[in-house]
Parts: structure tokens; C-alpha cells; sequence
């Protein structure tokens, strides 16, 4: 409002002026979202080209870990990618530079249609690719998501956010998804989802997103962060910096991914040696998570499990297949090799079955703060009956034994991997059980991770003729004999 005068025939008038600015035009939920899918540019152009380099700087990686504070490894990670499809080239490649392997995968672009090669998977099978704007990453997949169904959007308003304000856009649902838009240009800063199927229970998800650039037809932004926060834990997140790629992909040998493509099997029990077995493939079906392995050792009047990955269900299902073919013979006790969360993530099933837990030493207040975490959300076994967790805590080695079998679990770290890891050992079957060092079928065993284990088996004079694992094939016959020359 604005207050002015003036003379009209010698007389004073005042005269108020209601300003006549127009307000903007309230747009719909989907309209935000277009605008913002509209700054970042089409993800489905038929001419995109562009090259992009991505890493978390090594000290700013604890996606892996999920410690807050010692005993975590943080290390730097990379993921490349080089699309162009007027050229009909699409390649993704995920590198962990500090243990100087490929660790996520591949996309290619093979006969006009788009494939992928995953590079931690039993089978290693060829699948259709999730898409470079499905990258999780980046906001095209959250963007596009919203999208795909515009009646479960809700406008929430503009709201204060990072010493200015955002538009903020609600997608219904069981995830609880928020989308938090710049108030100007509608780019997305940031999106919030519920956590599910996590061992730390509940909590909210959070991917920041600064300074975006152009790159070529697109833009993305050139720093994000991406972590949680979690009720039972804290706020967890990881840095990341978006640059162009200086110098093209070169491609691994893919022909030991392409002889072994395939669709995975349904999850099954394999006999590695005399009262030692594998169930392969362990799979969430919600989760779409199909590529981790289980150990299971038959005692006298007893069974010992290695491993609890992916979620509960996966236990769930591990624990229906063990007393299938063990009926009589409990399961009591679950070696967890170590602490990172894709290994830890169905541990709950068994606390809530009062199985012990053998972990490392450090990693025993961890799984304890994760025997109590909330979950509200989506209550499990542990949550509906909570148990106190029992432990058998490794320092260096613990062994089980009885007339029937013999098991040597040994914390082999430090490793780069992490601080503290199990491996099993059983000398009557010269069998190795481990996680995250040898992964065969996909990994050269010359990779730093095999090399490192190579000498661990050295160190304690463990003579092996089988060496198996939570992910891969397994390793046995000649393939082990040219491994243990090198």
C-alpha cells in the first residue's frame, strides 16, 4: 500500500494506492514437478550426449559403513557414465578406486536394446537396465516417479528452507515421499523418503542436491549428499561431486559376465562339502534384491548360520529352508562376518529367535542398538516381541566343535574392506567361508580384495580345497589351484 498527495483546486487530497501487482498463479502438485522436470532437461532425448564423473571424496564415504564413529572404513567411490545415444552408446561404470576394483556395474547398450551386467550377483545375469535417469542419485528418477501417477501428488505450500524458502510437493503413498523445489526456477533441492526394511529401523531418507550446471542438453547438480536419519542412530550422509569425464570409459572383458548371464534361479540349498551347504540366491522379491548366499553348517544336535543379508524376509525364508531339511536341529548360532548394512539386514529375524549373535568385538554395541530400534513403520518379528540379543564376541578366533564338524571363525581384519571381518574355517572339509574378498564368477581374483585374502590364507596356514562366499560362485578344483600359484 502507498500513500501519496496532491492539489486539486488548491485543496490537499490524499490519496491511497493499493498496489496492483498480480499474484502468480497457483500451479498443481504436477505442474511443480513439470517445471522442475522441465530445468534438468529430457532424460529420454533420442540425441542426449554427455559425459559425467561422480565421486564421493575418500574421508566423505560412509554409505558402506554406517558408523558414525570408529570402527568404519571411508573411502573414495567413483561412477562414471558416458551416454550418447545418436551414437547408440550407453555405459555406466561403478569404481571403487581405494580397493581398486569395479564394484556396481555396467550398463551397455548391445543390438538396439539396453542390458546390464551386474558385477556383485551369483549369476551375473544380462537384465534390462534401470536407465540412466533412474541412476538413484540424481533427481530424474524421483521426478519421473512423481509423474507417473499425478493424482497421488499434494502441494503443501512454500515453506522455509535453507535461509530462503521452497516449494514443497508430497507424494502419497507408503513411502511418504517429499519433494522440495527452488521457488524461482522449480529445480529439486532436495527429497525425503521413509525408510523401510532397514536394520536401524525407522527413519527418513534425505538426497540434498546444490549447484546445479549444464551438461549439455541437461543439468544436474555439480554437488548432492545422500545419507540417512534414522530415530535409533542419527544423520548419516555421504558427499558427492558431479564433473565432466575427462577421458572415455574403457570397458572391462564382459565375456565372464556374458557366460554367465542369465535369469536368477529361485533361492536353493547346495552341498559345498560333507555337512556343509549354501543357499544360494537368497532373495526379497519386494526389494527386487536377488544376489546374496547364506552358509549353513550342520553340527551334532545344532545348526550354525553365516550371514543374514538383504532383509528380514530373506531370514525369513532362509530359516523355512533350514528346518525343511534339518527339522530336528535348531539353529543357534549366526556368524555375521561384518557390520555393512547389506549384510546385516535380516539380522533382526534371528535376535527375535533368540539365535546368538558371532560378531567382532567392535561391532557388538552396533547390533545392539540395532536389536532395540523403532519400527513403527512396517513392525517386524523383533519389534512386535522384542529379545535381548546374546553374544559370542571374536577378538581373534573362536572355534565350534563337536564329532560332526569343526568351525574356526577368525576375525581376519584390519582389511580395507573394514576394520573387523569373520571368516569361517573348516579344516575337516578345507572349506573358507568369507564376505566381500573373492567373489568369483565376476571379480578377477588378481583384484586387491582376492589378493589381500590370498595372503590372510597364507598368515594362518588354512589348507583349502573350497573357498565360497555371500556373493559369487563357488570356488573350487583347478579354478582355486591357478589362484592359490599366483
Amino acid at each position: 500500500m502507498k500513500v501519496t498527495s496532491l492539489f486539486f483546486n488548491g485543496v490537499l487530497v490524499f490519496s491511497i494506492l493499493f498496489g496492483c501487482q498480480t499474484l502468480p498463479k497457483q500451479l498443481t502438485a504436477s505442474q511443480y514437478v513439470q517445471q522442475s522436470l522441465k530445468y534438468i532437461g529430457d532424460i529420454n532425448s533420442d540425441d542426449l550426449k554427455v559425459s559425467l564423473q561422480v565421486i564421493c571424496p575418500e574421508g566423505q564415504n560412509r554409505g558402506q559403513s554406517y558408523h558414525p564413529q570408529p570402527p568404519y572404513n571411508s573411502y573414495q567411490v567413483e561412477t562414471r557414465f558416458e551416454i550418447d545415444r545418436s551414437g547408440g552408446r550407453e555405459v555406466a561404470q561403478f569404481i571403487n578406486p581405494f580397493n581398486g576394483f569395479v564394484f556396481g556395474g555396467f550398463h551397455v547398450l548391445k543390438d538396439g536394446k539396453y542390458t546390464a551386467y551386474d558385477a556383485i550377483s551369483s549369476t551375473a545375469r544380462e537384465i534390462t537396465s534401470l536407465g540412466f535417469g533412474n541412476y538413484r542419485h540424481f533427481p530424474h528418477g524421483h521426478l519421473q516417479r512423481a509423474l507417473e501417477d499425478t493424482t497421488e501428488l499434494v502441494y503443501e505450500g512454500l515453506s522455509s528452507f535453507r535461509n530462503s524458502q521452497a516449494h514443497v510437493v508430497k507424494i502419497m503413498g507408503d513411502r511418504g515421499v517429499k519433494l522440495f523445489l527452488h521457488p524461482k526456477t522449480y529445480a529439486l533441492l532436495q527429497v525425503e523418503l521413509q525408510t523401510v526394511h532397514h536394520p536401524y529401523g525407522d527413519g527418513v531418507i534425505i538426497k540434498k542436491y546444490y549447484d546445479y550446471r549444464e551438461f549439455g542438453p541437461l543439468r544436474f547438480p555439480t554437488r548432492f549428499e545422500a545419507g540417512g536419519v534414522y530415530e535409533s542412530w542419527g544423520t548419516l550422509l555421504n558427499k558427492y561431486e558431479v564433473s565432466e569425464l575427462d577421458n572415455p570409459i574403457v570397458l572391462p572383458d564382459l565375456s565372464p559376465f556374458r557366460r554367465l548371464a542369465g535369469d536368477y534361479p529361485p533361492a536353493r540349498m547346495v552341498s559345498l562339502a560333507d555337512n556343509i551347504y549354501m543357499i544360494q540366491n537368497i532373495s526379497d522379491d519386494e526389494l527386487g534384491i536377488f544376489d546374496y548366499n547364506v552358509l549353513v553348517a550342520e553340527f551334532e544336535d545344532h545348526i550354525l548360520i553365516g550371514e543374514a543379508p538383504v532383509s528380514n524376509a530373506s531370514s525369513i525364508k532362509a530359516i523355512d529352508m533350514v528346518r525343511n531339511h534339518f527339522p530336528d536341529k535348531p539353529i543357534k548360532y549366526l556368524v555375521q562376518s561384518h557390520h555393512h548394512s547389506d549384510h546385516i539386514g535380516g539380522i533382526r529375524e534371528y535376535i527375535a529367535r533368540e539365535v546368538k549373535l558371532v560378531v567382532p568385538s567392535a561391532s557388538q554395541a552396533l547390533f545392539e542398538r540395532i536389536a532395540s530400534a523403532p519400527w513403527n513403520l512396517e513392525p517386524d518379528t523383533q519389534s512386535k516381541a522384542p529379545e535381548k540379543p546374546g553374544f559370542l564376541t571374536v577378538e581373534e578366533t573362536v572355534t565350534f566343535g563337536d564329532e560332526l564338524n569343526q568351525a574356526i571363525v577368525t576375525n581376519i581384519g584390519p582389511i580395507p574392506h573394514v576394520n573387523d571381518m569373520l571368516a569361517i574355517y573348516f579344516p575337516k572339509q578345507q572349506l573358507v567361508w568369507q564376505a566381500d574378498m573373492i567373489t568369483y564368477g565376476e571379480w578377477r581374483l588378481t583384484l586387491e580384495p582376492s589378493v589381500i585374502f590370498l595372503e590372510k590364507l597364507k598368515k594362518y596356514g588354512w589348507t583349502t580345497s573350497t573357498i565360497a562366499g555371500v556373493h559369487g560362485q563357488i570356488l573350487d578344483g583347478k579354478a582355486l589351484e591357478d589362484y592359490l600359484r599366483n
